[in-house]
């Protein structure tokens, strides 16, 4: 096959030999047409190098797929060489050696571990011919794990050296297809205290974070991360906008923690065709066409639904949910200017959604769009974190509660049988609730063995907690008692509502009982003069203590009141181990059935707790009670 000028003069060549890409010059149109063949290529190496019948039959396909596109193919070699497939498999087995033996890391966090390497998506598919060889690996874990072995803490830097020189990066991962000149990772002294982002191997997913300012000497545990300080970082995942912070030219006014700020421009870029797309909104002045923003670039793209369903569907799929969000909501909004990305500001809500969503997606949870439709309103400035912060004085305090204590059940005070665990005969979840909570608390609350908590019985007045099962149950993480440990939430929007302020809002379908997400913040010692607004109690579990989400917290800090609420705050007993620390958290579960564009409401107060009130606090674990929405109460009434 030989080169060809198409009809707008540019002429475009793909060579693939040894089922490898190369790219000269494309037009975005030829630019779509290649993110398929890349799929091709993916799908045939899932179980190795192809045969050469694959390769023919990969070859005739995308001849066909070219012609259709107006793309000349030419092709080179037979791809029967499987040199580049052994240094591949090689490369895998390194990486996953170092975090099973030398690490000794949990199947999740390793897991993990592997998603958050940045040329994996490119050559996982070869992890299935190591299946024997990792079976040894984790054998040879058990193994060292009995014998005592102490895991190595430190990062191997030769071999980190070795990876950043491509020593160790097979000829067709990531790097090589991108072709790009950008250095994606730059030095962490040239950026502003404020914007910070994460090395790659920052993915342990804790259940909180420990400010240690004074280097307190603490008894560290699994599901703790002790830090100096608590900075906003930008993820790992983000590799575009941190390389905008070091080679961008256009510098967006405003800055918000954790979020980049700069931006590279299209026309300095060598290519775009392996980009990541930000999101696709609808092009006001073409139905049925999109327009495109590519993470850190700062121009838009144009482009219609055929094309952005070939090169990104995903974000076509987020589009039209959002389309369903706009169309709910009031007839006013349909025509909003916002949701064509016409404010002045949309470009800043979008960077907050990107980079908070991107946390959201490292610990499982469901993507967070912030909007606001009024034209001079600006994101909300917070810290997003999905866990709970606390200093050193806190963590020591509840190392020290009773419940982070052995204790021993006696048979004759057990008489309910626990619901919803895999593991009913071996569920623990009862005896704790006997042993630590029954006295002053009302409410045992259940899951059905869907994960869907039963709320019909509840009362409102009443102290109530969850308790989540543990390794001491017996159970897998996939135990329906486990919802707030997999912190699998919903995807939610982020509304000003005008005078009401910012407001939650869900947009997906949310059934009676789901878990909808955990308010996290710092968790602190109350202190008279603090503002209280955002303060929530967890007395059931620790009188002592609030969850205060003013600075720092997750997006349910955004639920605003109902007297008719659609869900309600639950204090949670909850870690994956015995050993770990136990945390008061407080999840949120529906309480009625929601649709997209459904608000997520709470009920911040019952009447009888307007009269006498001194301590302003949200009583999590019984009512809610907001200090703001007192003062103007009991103001008004005096």
């Amino acid at each position: 096959m030989t080169p060809s000028k198409r009809a707008d003069g540019i002429v475009s060549t793909i060579k693939i030999g040894r089922c490898r890409l190369e790219h000269n010059r494309l037009s975005s149109f030829d630019e779509i047409a290649l993110a398929y063949i890349k799929k091709r290529k993916k799908l045939f190496m899932k179980n190795g190098q192809p045969t050469r019948d694959q390769y023919e039959e990969m070859k005739m396909e995308i001849e066909k797929k070219g012609r259709e596109k107006g793309l000349n193919l030419e092709f080179e070699g037979d791809g029967s060489s499987d040199g580049t497939c052994r240094e591949i498999k090689k490369c895998v087995e390194k990486k996953m050696r170092s975090y099973i033996v030398k690490r000794r890391m949990e199947k999740m966090d390793m897991e993990r571990a592997l998603c958050g390497w940045k040329i994996y998506d490119t050559i996982k598919f070869f992890r299935n011919s190591l299946e024997e060889d990792e079976k040894k690996m984790w054998e040879e874990h058990e193994r060292l794990n009995e014998m005592g072995v102490e895991p190595e803490e430190d990062v191997d830097e030769e071999q980190e050296e070795e990876e950043e020189n491509g020593e160790n990066v097979p000829p067709d991962s990531e790097e090589e297809l991108n072709e790009m000149e950008i250095d994606e990772k730059p030095n962490e002294e040239i950026f502003p205290k404020e914007i910070v982002f994460e090395d790659e191997e920052e993915f342990s997913l804790p259940d909180a974070i420990v400010m240690n300012k004074d280097h307190m000497q603490l008894l560290r545990t699994r599901n703790v991360k002790i830090v100096p300080e608590y900075i906003q970082k930008v993820p790992y995942s983000c590799s575009k906008s941190i390389a905008a912070l070091h080679q961008g030219t256009v510098t967006l006014p405003g800055v918000y923690p954790g979020v980049p700020n700069k931006k590279f421009e299209a026309k300095n870029l060598m290519n775009l065709r392996t980009w990541p797309s930000q999101t696709a909104f609808e092009n006001r002045e073409k139905q049925g066409h999109w327009i495109v923003l590519l993470e850190a670039v700062i121009e838009p793209f144009y482009c219609s639904e055929e094309i952005l369903e070939m090169f990104s569907p995903e974000a076509l799929n987020k589009a039209k949910n959002m389309v369903k969000f706009y169309e709910s909501l009031e007839a006013g909004a349909l025509g909003n200017d916002f949701r064509f990305g016409l404010t002045p500001l949309f470009r800043h809500f979008e960077d907050v959604s990107f980079i908070h969503s991107k946390i959201h997606e490292k610990f499982g949870m469901g993507r967070v769009t912030y909007m606001a439709f009024d034209q001079t309103q600006a994101p909300p400035l917070y810290q997003n974190t999905p866990v709970n912060l606390m200093s050193a004085e806190v963590y020591k305090a509840c190392m020290a509660r009773k419940e982070n204590k052995p204790f021993v059940m006696k048979e004759s005070r057990l008489d309910a049988i626990p619901q919803g665990c895999e593991n009913p005969d071996g569920c623990k979840c009862n005896e704790k609730f006997e042993a630590l909570y029954k006295r002053r608390c009302n409410q045992n609350l259940q899951p059905n063995s869907e994960g869907l908590l039963d709320l019909s019985m509840l009362d409102e007045a009443l102290y109530r907690i969850l308790i989540e099962c543990s390794d001491d149950c017996g159970c897998s993480l996939n135990c329906p008692r486990r919802q707030v440990q997999r912190r699998k939430t919903p995807p939610t929007v982020v509304f000003h509502a005008g005078d009401i302020g910012y407001t939650l809002r869900t947009l997906a379908k949310i059934v009676p009982g789901q878990y909808i997400g955990e308010y996290t913040g710092w968790v602190k010692f109350p202190k008279a003069g603090d503002d209280q607004t955002y303060e929530a109690s967890v007395e059931v579990m620790n009188p002592k203590l609030v969850i205060c989400a003013r600075r720092a917290g997750s997006v349910v800090r955004f639920m605003s009141h109902s007297c008719d609420p659609s869900a309600v705050f639950i204090v949670t007993h909850s870690r994956e181990k015995e050993t770990d620390l136990l945390i008061p958290r407080l999840a949120v579960f529906a309480l009625k059935e929601m649709n997209i564009g459904d608000p997520i409401t709470i009920k911040y107060y019952i009447e009888k707790d307007l009269i006498g009130v001194e301590r302003s606090i949200k009583y999590a674990d019984r009512q809610i009670v907001s200090d703001t929405f007192l003062d103007k109460e009991l103001n008004s009434t005096q």
